[in-house]
């Protein structure tokens, strides 16, 4: 439970302190009146003394005035003791933060749980608030999306940036990966890390963004409000997601936006001090980030454009145009197209024409020339190629049976290919 009691701009406790004044159901007026003496940490409310003694005492001297605690004196002490009640709360968490803190920052895997009371809490209180939202379980963040945004926001200060898929929402189940902890002390431990999941509609896209904001609200980090910015936010992403339908265009704004929304926050602490600020910048100062997306998506549709023209005029089953229609019976097409078939048909079914026979080549004795470019034996061939030896390359027609044509003008040394003699491989290994 968080105190939502309305301070000054600079006198507003830390988270910590006010989810104690609200566990602890402090007096508003105490609330207030704690901030305005300066008590605005953890650290500063657990420092007034060692001892309840030296608590009431120390706090009665940084008040200035007693009547502020009340008006007689068992008001007084009723007073007192709610406001000792916090300060025990708070001397024994200083410690526990600074171990818990130095934990989540050797090892991000460890995220503490809040406790399921809190967290029924947090949803009553904005059931409360936001009468006119519907908080369905595909709009209400998850458990561990609140906690994990509670540890950032602990260690970091600020609220980093989000992926979509790493937005969980409580109608969903999440997967666990397992896997060896970063800590070099627990290296054998056993972490379990969320799986991020895939977004698969427009709409989902929307509402994993509405629980972002929702989750803050639960923390009291910033109001889901149209005046602290979230309401603004998602009013204007729809308005673009309307105009440029497409779920990866509302991904790309959605991106743009609230990534720099987390890098004002982060960079700039000192001119926007929380979370609302920083949205706001953005949303009224920071409106050519939606001219870019709306850029982008025309870049987009302009080379589909360009795709589409280029591609084959001819219509396909898969592009839906209508398809084409045989020509009437008896018409000129038709007959065309019924002789030009004729003729092929009768093309494939005529003989093939056999090679012209070479005419023999005689000599002046009258006997049969050899061919002049007979083939080598498939087998000798086989054995030819198979010979490893040194030196140059040879050639491997003139080592056959056959010879080479070429004669001397042969790149290639006419000798043996194993021996490297002036005979060719051939003569002594296949004689006629």
């Amino acid at each position: 439970m968080v105190d939502r009691t309305v301070y000054d701009d600079d006198k507003v406790p830390s988270l910590a302190l006010r989810q104690i004044f609200g566990r602890q159901r402090l007096p508003e007026s105490m609330c207030k009146l704690a901030a305005s003496s300066g008590l605005l940490s953890v650290e500063r409310f657990a420092m007034p003394g060692d001892t309840l003694a030296d608590m009431k005492a120390s706090f009665t001297k940084i008040v200035r005035s007693p009547d502020a605690l009340g008006a007689d004196e068992a008001q007084r002490e009723l007073h007192l003791t709610c406001l000792a009640s916090v300060w025990k709360t708070c001397s024994v968490l200083q410690d526990q933060f600074a171990v818990r803190r130095a934990k989540m920052e050797e090892d991000p895997t460890k995220i503490p749980e809040i406790p399921q009371e809190d967290h029924s809490e947090y949803r009553e209180r904005f059931v409360k608030d936001n009468p006119n939202f519907v908080l369905t379980v595909w709009r209400e963040p998850h458990k561990k999306l609140v906690e994990r945004i509670n540890r950032d926001f602990l260690v970091h200060g600020s609220i980093p940036f989000y992926e979509v898929g790493e937005l969980r929402v409580r109608g969903e189940t999440i997967a666990q990966r397992s896997g060896l902890s970063a800590s070099a002390d627990d290296i054998l431990r056993i972490a379990k890390v969320d799986e991020p999941t895939k977004v698969g509609t427009e709409e989902e896209v929307v509402n994993r963004v509405t629980a972002l904001f929702v989750a803050l609200d639960y923390l009291n980090v910033c109001a889901f409000t149209l005046a602290a910015g979230p309401v603004l936010y998602l009013r204007m992403l729809e308005e673009f997601r309307n105009e440029h339908p497409g779920m990866s265009f509302l991904l790309k704004a959605d991106k743009l936006v609230r990534k720099k929304v987390a890098t004002v926050a982060a960079d700039h602490r000192s001119e926007y001090p929380s979370f609302s600020a920083a949205l706001l910048e953005v949303l009224n100062n920071r409106r050519y980030l939606w001219n870019d997306a709306r850029s982008e998506v025309e870049v987009v549709r302009y080379e589909q454009a360009l795709g589409r023209q280029g591609a084959s005029s001819a219509p396909s089953a898969s592009s839906g145009a209508a398809p084409r229609l045989p020509p009437p019976a008896g018409s000129p097409r038709q007959e065309r197209n019924a002789g030009r078939k004729k003729r092929q048909q009768a093309r494939r079914k005529a003989p093939k024409p056999q090679a012209p026979t070479l005419p023999v080549k005689r000599d002046a004795t009258g006997a049969q020339k050899p061919p002049s470019n007979p083939r080598v034996p498939q087998k000798e061939w086989q054995a030819l190629v198979k010979v490893r030896g040194s030196g140059k390359p040879k050639c491997l027609f003139f080592n056959s049976s056959v010879g080479c044509k070429f004669g001397d003008t042969c790149g290639k040394e006419h000798r043996c290919s194993e021996c490297g003699g002036e005979h060719s491989w051939a003569h002594t290994h296949f004689r006629a």
